[in-house]
């Protein structure tokens, strides 16, 4: 990460009345550079389970539950990880923060 983005990074401004899909479709045109476009589709996928888990749950930011892991993923595409891993960090808060289980997960994916 560059001086720049670092210093963005400090100067976050909460990612509300936006739809988070926007983050989303950033995440997804950064792995079309490199993961196979039949894995693609599963990062949609990680998306809408996470966000139907976390329904309405909103930060003390006032930003939608969601946005955390998607941000956190935005960070993660610099190394270009897997599909596993990209689905991995969308989920990273669902166990914790919502009554879905990991078995429910592993059905999923």
């Amino acid at each position: 990460m560059d001086i720049k983005a670092l210093d963005n990074f400090f100067n976050y401004e909460p990612f509300i009345d936006q739809e988070p899909q926007i983050i989303v479709d950033g995440i997804i045109q950064q792995a079309e550079k490199y993961l196979p476009a039949e894995q693609i589709a599963g990062i949609q996928k990680a998306y809408e389970f996470a966000r139907n888990a976390h329904g309405t749950q909103i930060r003390l930011s006032k930003e939608e539950y969601i946005v955390h892991p998607l941000k956190a993923t935005e960070f993660l595409m610099e190394i270009r990880p897997d599909i596993a891993t990209i689905q991995t960090c969308i989920l990273h808060d669902v166990i914790e923060d919502t009554t879905t289980t990991q078995k429910d997960i592993e059905k999923e994916f």
